[in-house]
C-alpha cells in the first residue's frame, strides 16, 4: 500500500487481515490479489479528516458585515 499522500513515506507498507488490516486515507493499492476493505470511518472521523479540521479556521466578518450588522439591530430595536 502506498500510504505517502498522508504520511509522505514513499516506502510502501505490507498489509494483511491477521497483522496491519487498517488503510489510511489517500492510500493506493500497488499490489496484491484478493483484496477487500470495510470502511469504519469517514469524513472528520478519519486521520484525514482530523487533520485536516485544524486547519478550518472560523471566517471572520468583514467591516462591511459588522456595520450591517449593528444598523440590522438598531433597525430591530426601532421597530419594537
Amino acid at each position: 500500500v502506498d500510504e505517502s499522500g498522508m504520511t509522505g513515506e514513499s516506502d510502501h507498507v505490507k498489509k494483511n487481515r491477521d497483522i496491519n488490516p487498517y488503510l489510511i486515507a489517500t492510500s493506493t493499492i500497488q499490489t496484491g490479489t484478493d483484496n477487500r476493505m470495510i470502511v469504519t470511518a469517514v469524513g472528520e472521523h478519519t486521520e484525514y479528516g482530523q487533520i485536516m479540521a485544524t486547519f478550518r479556521t472560523e471566517p471572520e466578518q468583514t467591516p462591511l458585515q459588522v456595520k450591517l450588522h449593528k444598523m440590522a439591530v438598531l433597525i430591530g430595536k426601532v421597530r419594537i
